[in-house]
Order: C-alpha cells, then structure tokens, then sequence
C-alpha cells in the first residue's frame, strides 16, 4: 500500500505518433481496425517507484497529442486493452470520453508493473459493433456534485449519502472525506468472503491532520477490515490488528 493511495500514478506513458493497422503481423482480432501501443514506465526514468508497484489501475490520459480520435466510437465503447503477449485482455473503464473535444480519461487495470523495466500495452480500437462491459463491482468518479456517488460498473451500487465536493482534483471534480460516512449498498456485488480476494485503490491528497482516518471500513459484529491512513501513512487494520507503519505520503502529494 505505502505511497500507491497518493502516486496511483505518475506515470510515463508513451504513444506512437501512428496507429497500426490490422493487417499487422501480431494483430489480436482482425475485427477492430487499429491499435496504438502505451509504453509504462513506473522505473527511474518514469514515476521513480522503487518497489514493483504490482497489478495497479493506471490512468490513461487521451488528448489530440497523443491520439487523434479518428476511427474510434464517439463513446470509447470500442476501445479494448491488450497485454504484451498480444492475447490477455486487461479490464478498464472510462471515466471520461469526448471525441469532439478530443480529450478522454481511462483506467486500465494493469497486472504486473516492475520497476526494472517499462511493460507495452496495445489500445485497441475502430470496432463499430463493440460496447463496454465493465469489470469491477464498484467504481466512484465524484463527478456528480450535490448528489450521491454514483457507481459506473454494471452493479449500480450507488452510495448512500452526499459528501461535500472538492473542485479541481487531480481528475475532475473530487470530494472531501472526513465530514460524514459515505456508506455503501448492502447489495450481493459488493459481498465479501473471508479470505477471498480483494483490492481497493483511491486517489487522495491527506490533509494536516494527524489523526486516524478511514477511506474504507467493513465490519460485522467482531470481523473487521479498514484501510486508512494515520499521520500521513496508509495502513490496514484486520479485526483490531494493524500492520506495521507505511512509508508516510510526503507534503504535497
């Protein structure tokens, strides 16, 4: 966890100037047109982690500098992400997509950065039959002031209060944590086996508070599981039991 909740992330990513066409010798399927390669590089020469950050959803910025709009749907339902290997599928959503405007935020869900070396992802696009299918159960924008958060997967697990809203966030509009709960649907998506599976990622800029603070918190009668942070350092509590102190969130960050 360290220093991911508050870099999540800065990466270099490198486009080429022109697309490929699928008649390219590696193609993934000849059904979508064109595709574009996205150099990460989370390394010494990129956002200087030192540690292999893991699978993390990387923000991919679009603009008509690094993209030219032309030959995708208006809505980015045809982009698709491909590893390396030229086969595995990577799950991603958009948060943002304007094609007139030429500007999009995406979120591409990649499962082994490494420090030691930048790691080539393939955006694919130009499928005019295709639509998105999103992959997580619960994603938040705060994109939507003066109302509940609302889901953008597929499970609508809409939160259940108004947190007040922070402009000019790292991405878009954000809101301030700390004034009241936001809680979230008891709905069968968002059920958590013990011991299963689980990630959760927020971009956040701690203030000068010392305190302990939550970002998530699921309990059940004695069980409990909490991600926060304390003293500028992220930690997890598991039913009382919290790990060690993190590296703490610089100034600023």
């Amino acid at each position: 966890m360290d220093r991911l909740l508050s870099r999540l992330l800065l990466l270099l990513l490198a486009m080429s100037a022109l697309p490929a066409f699928a008649a390219d010798a590696g193609w993934w399927q000849a059904e979508w047109q064109y595709r574009k390669p996205i150099t990460i590089d989370v390394g010494p020469q990129g956002a200087g982690l030192a540690a292999d950050p893991g699978r993390t959803p990387v923000l991919l910025r679009l603009h008509t500098g690094n993209f030219g709009f032309d030959g995708v749907q208006d809505t980015g339902n045809d982009l698709r992400f491909i590893s390396a290997d030229g086969r595995t599928v990577l799950a991603h959503q958009i948060e943002q997509f304007d094609s007139l405007l030429g500007i999009a935020l995406v979120w591409v869900d990649v499962p082994n950065l490494s420090a030691t070396a930048p790691q080539t992802v393939w955006m694919y696009y130009g499928n005019s039959q295709q639509v998105f299918d999103p992959d997580y159960t619960l994603v938040y924008h705060f994109a939507d002031a003066n109302a509940p958060a609302r889901d953008t997967t597929a499970y609508g697990n809409n939160a259940g209060a108004v947190v007040p809203p922070a402009e000019g966030a790292v991405i878009g509009r954000g809101v301030q944590l700390g004034a009241g709960p936001l809680p979230l649907p008891a709905s069968a998506s968002l059920a958590q086996q013990a011991g299963a599976p689980f990630t959760f990622s927020a971009w956040i800029k701690p203030g000068t508070q010392s305190a302990a603070h939550a970002l998530y918190a699921r309990r059940d009668g004695a069980a409990e599981l909490v991600i926060g942070i304390a003293d500028r350092a992220p930690f997890v509590q598991v039913n009382g039991q919290r790990n060690a102190p993190a590296q703490p969130i610089p100034e600023g960050q």
